[in-house]
């Protein structure tokens, strides 16, 4: 019987730039102090230093009330400080001094990261319209077709953001998920690598290479780049938890249920850490063992269904039929199609 491992992913967004320097000729003095203390908070936003930009900008708009840019530049550092609705309302603001590419950009984003995804894809949208030049746009257009399960959709707007911007490794790696979704594994390798050649610091690039890899059967192609991933970052539980998987490809049980109790080292709760162990504790049939690990699953998130799945196929080689046709209907229940097999084989007698 097949049991079911979990292999975790990642997809990172990053944040934008604040607006450029303004250029607007000031017409009073207080103008012209309103202009020189929005560049002295962009400058303090491009050395992320957001809460005090935030000041600067305050300052600004004391001087200057209908200042379009400071609205912008104020909420994006919000944006970075996690105060969303906040930057939202400077948003609202700017757009209703000035109708800009910047501010609707600035708009989507507070909204994508307050869950809004309709909203936010309108804004987008209305960035792209005014601005096609814009990377950051189509790169965060984008992210929204990829959490709405439109991988095509998405593919094409990381790569009008790749045009504009040939450096953006972000998006080749986005792009690279993309194709992985689409199981498409080539050309989400190929993207990931352009990505590492960019910039090869960046653990999560290797972790999803990997991950591409071990899809491709490579598996160890994949635990090359997982080790690359946990050299970068020793804490990259994520990552010990996918060589694990791919170690267990291979039958290298031992390094496999290593590599899993990193993980629940670095992260005590890391469900999918404990399934995985307990179906290479089955595979070296310690079912007893296994069972343990899949209580720990379960405990740790009640609707887990492959735990239930993987805990019943143990149970069923301990010869607990009814414990293990339980199991089976609740990860039926739990929208694990593959269980209804296993009932209609063992549990319907």
């Amino acid at each position: 019987m097949r049991l079911i491992l979990i292999t975790i992913f990642a997809v990172l967004f990053i944040g934008a730039k604040a607006q450029e320097d303004s250029v607007v000729v000031a017409s009073t003095v207080e103008d012209f102090q309103a202009e020189k203390l929005y560049n002295e908070g962009v400058q303090l936003f491009e050395s992320k230093a957001y809460q005090p930009a935030i000041n600067k900008f305050n300052e600004s708009l004391s001087l200057n009330s209908n200042f379009d840019k400071a609205y912008y530049n104020r909420g994006m550092a919000k944006i970075e400080l996690k105060m969303f609705a906040e930057a939202l309302q400077d948003f609202e603001k700017a757009l209703s001094i000035n109708v800009s590419e910047y501010s609707y950009f600035g708009r989507g984003l507070a909204k994508y990261e307050t869950a809004q995804m309709n909203d936010a894809l309108n804004d987008f949208n209305l960035a792209i319209e005014l601005d096609t030049t814009n990377p950051q746009a189509y790169y965060y257009r984008g992210g929204i077709f990829f959490q709405l399960g439109r991988y095509q959709d998405a593919i094409l707007d990381y790569t009008n953001a790749i045009q504009l911007k040939n450096d953006f490794y972000y998006a080749y790696n986005d792009r690279g998920s993309a194709y992985r979704q689409m199981e498409d594994y080539t050309k989400a390798i190929e993207d990931y690598t352009r990505a590492l050649v960019i910039n090869d610091r960046e653990a999560f690039i290797y972790n999803n290479r990997g991950s591409a890899k071990s899809r491709n059967s490579d598996y160890q192609g994949a635990i090359a780049d997982y080790t690359k991933a946990i050299n970068l970052k020793p804490d990259y539980y994520i990552a010990f938890n996918n060589r694990g998987k791919a170690k267990y490809e291979l039958s290298d049980y031992t390094g496999a249920i290593e590599d899993f109790n990193a993980a629940i080292r670095l992260k005590s709760d890391y469900v999918f850490a404990f399934n995985n162990r307990g179906n290479v504790k089955h595979k070296q049939r310690n079912y007893q063992d296994a069972i343990n690990d899949f209580n720990q699953a379960i405990n740790i998130d009640p609707n887990y269904g492959f735990a239930y799945l993987n805990r019943g196929i143990s149970k069923e080689m301990l010869r607990d039929n009814d414990g293990a046709c339980a199991d089976w209907r609740k990860a039926l229940e739990l929208g694990v199609s593959s269980a209804e097999s296993y009932i209609n084989l063992q549990c319907n007698r």
